[in-house]
């Protein structure tokens, strides 16, 4: 667990926008499945 946590504190401070990439694909995609999965329970307008 150590060894994981190492190499993410290394990205995270050698790497920033790597990690701020991944967390922007992270948002859209989990916005879009949020987003469809909402479109999908009301039915299209």
């Amino acid at each position: 667990m150590s060894k994981i946590l190492n190499r993410l504190s290394w990205l995270v401070t050698v790497r920033p926008y790597i990690t701020l990439i991944a967390l922007l694909i992270i948002t859209v995609v989990l916005g879009a499945g949020v987003r469809c999965a909402l479109h999908r329970r009301r039915g299209p307008a």
